[in-house]
């Protein structure tokens, strides 16, 4: 379900490029990433462990603030598979996030011929929905945990070209009082 769920945000979001590439913005403002991770601490207990990964789609603005300071909004939605818990038998657990995150972003390399080229660090905060679901077919019950959390981000990535960045970004907060959510995040950006 929290896949399909990711599927109708990726699908609403290629629906809406093209009406947002008609409006007047820089070239290289508006995009969309897309990512894996991979869970750590209690996000990775809640999925089962380092065997189901998570993937990501996010619609992201860019704009400019300073010289080689750029500032990122973006809205998205991430899944991190199902897999097999160790407190029940035959249980399974599943997380899905959506989220609206702001950034920045600080070019390394801001002047000279390509100042949009090259590396750059990122630090950010965002809010995010956290869905944690719980399974087991055995006694034929499930249930989900809906709760919202703010969470901070920090990485690093290379800009290719006006268009295409990579980066890899480390995620960290909590999914409620007890339990924390962190995650390595490897992400592609194609702006627009």
């Amino acid at each position: 379900m929290a896949f399909a769920r990711g599927t109708a945000v990726l699908l609403s979001c290629l629906a809406f490029a093209p009406a947002l590439r008609a409006q007047e913005y820089e070239p290289a403002t508006l995009g969309i990433q897309v990512r894996g991770s991979v869970p750590l601490g209690d996000l990775k207990d809640a999925v089962g462990g380092f065997k189901k990964p998570g993937v990501g789609i996010s619609v992201v603005m860019e704009e400019d603030f300073l010289e080689g300071y750029r500032g990122r909004i973006a809205l998205g939605a991430d899944d991190w598979f199902k897999g097999s818990l160790d407190t029940v038998s035959g249980s399974r657990g599943g997380v899905s996030a959506y989220h609206l995150t702001v950034e920045g972003v600080r070019l390394l390399r801001p002047y000279g011929d390509f100042p949009l080229v090259g590396p750059y660090v990122l630090a950010g905060l965002g809010f995010y929905e956290w869905n944690v679901t719980t399974e087991n077919p055995a006694q034929n019950t499930s249930s989900t945990r809906r709760m919202g959390h703010a969470v901070v981000s920090f990485g690093f990535g290379w800009r290719a070209s006006a268009h295409l960045d990579a980066e890899l970004k480390v995620l960290a907060g909590r999914l409620d009082p007890g339990l924390t959510a962190a995650a390595v995040l490897a992400g592609v950006t194609w702006r627009y």
